[in-house]
């Protein structure tokens, strides 16, 4: 690594370890996988009430986190990220926070992993060798640099966001777990934070039987002193928002992309009370703290 790239990645580091904080009673909307589709995308922040008919920003006083893919799978690769990256500078407006966590796709593209990108996507960069090299970190392309600014995990308060999950394996501060994890992508893509036990990749929490998956959250949320995860990656196949262990848990990939069914869907937290948000409406989900007897 080039001593340019090195200080390029001291600078990211530094700025993506301040720690955020959230206040007991701010709104904080969380959006799961998009994966490269700009008409469901934009679907799904107008429901939540984070944009306009013409997809611009309008909500006020708030944090939006979006869990990470963006890439791979549908056609709007490079419109989808030009119209994200528009939206953080317009949410500053707005006095609100806009925070875009990475995906497993994510990394894949930044590491020259390109199994899932459809034709559609590389056109939508204007060909091939334009989208290889806007998105490689060898030449530091202009949305590799974009991407590995981005955190992997984040807390707010006592809320956990993170694409896969955060494991018992991994059990450390967002802050720690992102800054590590922003390593292995420059050095060590073998590394096991970027495997199926790491933040990424993990689906443990709702592949596991429930009992096990809560006696694991309860363990993990202890150490970071949250109450409750939210996780994109494991696709809820019938397009619900769901919760496990008595709201400790919650899965917001909902197949927003019509490649998965086109279900847009957002998660609304206030206080402790925590609803789902749908075209239909939006239903409560849970209104506790995590349950005490969670795992035991």
């Amino acid at each position: 690594m080039s001593i340019l790239s090195r200080w390029w990645l001291c600078c990211l580091v530094l700025l993506c370890a301040a720690p955020l904080s959230a206040s007991p009673r701010e709104l904080i909307i969380a959006i799961g996988d998009l994966h490269a589709d700009l008409q469901g995308a934009q679907r799904t922040f107008k429901l939540a009430g984070v944009t306009n008919d013409k997809g611009a920003w309008v909500l006020r006083d708030a944090t939006v986190v979006q869990t990470g893919d963006l890439t791979d799978r549908g056609p709007d690769g490079a419109p989808l990220l030009e119209w994200i990256r528009g939206l953080e500078q317009q949410a500053v407006k707005h006095n609100s926070r806009f925070i875009v966590l990475l995906g497993n796709h994510e990394v894949m593209n930044l590491h020259g992993d390109w199994r899932y990108v459809s034709r559609a996507d590389v056109e939508s960069f204007g060909g091939y060798a334009t989208r290889q090299e806007a998105l490689s970190l060898r030449h530091q392309g202009e949305w590799a640099q974009w991407l590995i600014s981005k955190q992997a995990v984040l807390q707010l308060g006592g809320t956990v966001f993170v694409h896969g999950g955060v494991s018992r394996q991994f059990a450390r501060p967002a802050a720690e777990l992102s800054s590590e994890l922003r390593q292995a992508i420059l050095s060590d893509p073998r590394a096991p934070i970027l495997g199926e036990l790491g933040p990424l990749w993990y689906r443990g929490y709702w592949l596991q039987p429930e009992l096990t998956a809560c006696a694991e959250a309860r363990e993990v949320l202890t150490k970071l002193g949250a109450q409750r995860m939210v996780m994109g990656h494991t696709t809820q196949a019938d397009g619900q928002i769901h919760a496990r262990c008595g709201g400790a848990l919650f899965a917001i990939d909902t197949g927003i992309s019509r490649v998965y069914g086109g279900r847009p869907a957002a998660l609304k937290i206030q206080g402790d009370q925590v609803s789902a948000l749908y075209e239909s409406g939006p239903v409560l989900i849970s209104a506790n703290k995590i349950d005490e007897s969670v795992g035991q």
